[in-house]
C-alpha cells in the first residue's frame, strides 16, 4: 500500500547561486507531486531573476528543461507558485538566479512511496 507524506521538499529555504544547483531530487522508489514553490528576493534595491528546470540527476540543464525562465522578482518581493508537477525517481529541480545568494526558494509537496 502506498504512503503519502506532505512535506517540504529539500532543505529549504535554499539560496540560489548564479549557476544551476540541485534543490530537490526524488528518491529511489518514490514519486513526488510538487504543490507549491515559494521564492523571495531578499535584496532591498535590485530586481533579480530566477530560473528553474526539471531534469534527471546529473544531466546538464538545457533550454528545453526549463519550467520557469528568467522570472523577475522586484526588491523584497515574495512569489507563491501553485502547481501540480509530478516527478519520478531520479528527477530533480534545479535553480539559479541572476545574482547569487539573493533569492531564497522553498518547495512543498507530497511524496508517494510504495
Amino acid at each position: 500500500m502506498a504512503t503519502y507524506t506532505q512535506t517540504r521538499l529539500g532543505a529549504g529555504p535554499d539560496l540560489l547561486t548564479a549557476s544551476y544547483v540541485a534543490i530537490y531530487t526524488v528518491g529511489s522508489g518514490a514519486t513526488t507531486i510538487v504543490k507549491q514553490i515559494m521564492v523571495c528576493n531578499t535584496d532591498s534595491s535590485a530586481t533579480i531573476t530566477f530560473s528553474l528546470c526539471l531534469l534527471p540527476t546529473g544531466t546538464p540543464a538545457e533550454p528545453n528543461d526549463l519550467i520557469f525562465s528568467a522570472v523577475a522578482l522586484d526588491p523584497g518581493e515574495t512569489r507563491l507558485i501553485n502547481l501540480s508537477l509530478v516527478m519520478v525517481a531520479g528527477e530533480g529541480i534545479y535553480g539559479k538566479a541572476s545574482t547569487a545568494n539573493k533569492i531564497t526558494i522553498t518547495i512543498s509537496g507530497i511524496v508517494e512511496t510504495a
